[in-house]
């Protein structure tokens, strides 16, 4: 933090073997991060204090159908469809909300019902598209961040919009930086992947018939 505090946030099974109901002890605790997170503790004098004082909360992910009623009441933002913080566009989806509503509302000014089904029909796909992602992208960083294959994959990402700007972009590039609606954002991206996982693919064999010509032509 910009004072020189730290701030932890731990994401963790409420129940099991290795949970925040099995760390019961102030020895569990510091077991737990000694061996997990032994580069974080000197920064946290205070992890006791702070990992008995602080409340656990839960994570959701919210869908529900639909999103208003008649032409009185209509949903946006968390109270529609609520996702888990991975993807930091919480609060971006529900401006998008706002401006998809208010273009449906000048669309039809003298019917609300009208109004707020299109609104619906418009950000539900995308709201279930970003609740996909968010989960996503919390087992991307749980699981796939320490995979050689995974970071290359990230690295030919990068190398792939530098070469093709405007053609080619990542899917975070896509959702955290463009207008993209999100659920054109996860099906561009598995296009994407599906055409640079078929190239190299047709590369690779490629190679190895030309390596084999090679040892035949010998």
């Amino acid at each position: 933090n910009p004072d020189g505090s730290f701030t932890c946030t731990l994401f963790w099974e409420f129940e099991g073997p290795r949970s925040f109901a099995s760390t019961k002890t102030d020895n569990d605790v510091r077991r737990f991060f000694d061996e997990e997170f032994p580069d974080a503790v000197p920064l946290m004098p205070t992890l006791l204090e702070d990992f008995r004082q602080n409340p656990t909360g839960s994570l959701v992910t919210v869908r529900c159908a639909p999103w208003y009623y008649r032409d009185k009441v209509c949903l946006l933002g968390d109270a529609a469809h609520a996702v888990v913080p991975f993807y930091g566009q919480g609060m971006n989806a529900a401006f998008e909300d706002c401006v998809v509503l208010d273009e449906c509302l000048k669309k039809f000014p003298d019917d609300r019902e009208r109004a707020f089904a299109e609104y619906f029909e418009c950000r539900k796909e995308n709201a279930d598209a970003l609740a996909d992602l968010a989960v996503g992208n919390f087992i991307e960083m749980r699981d796939k961040t320490a995979s050689r294959a995974f970071r290359a994959k990230k690295k030919l990402d990068h190398l792939l919009e530098a070469a093709l700007p405007g053609t080619y972009l990542p899917l975070y590039t896509m959702v955290t930086f463009t207008r993209i609606p999100y659920a054109n954002a996860a099906r561009r991206a598995r296009l994407q992947d599906r055409i640079v996982y078929g190239c190299l693919v047709s590369l690779s064999i490629l190679l190895i018939a030309l390596l084999l010509f090679r040892l035949i032509a010998r």
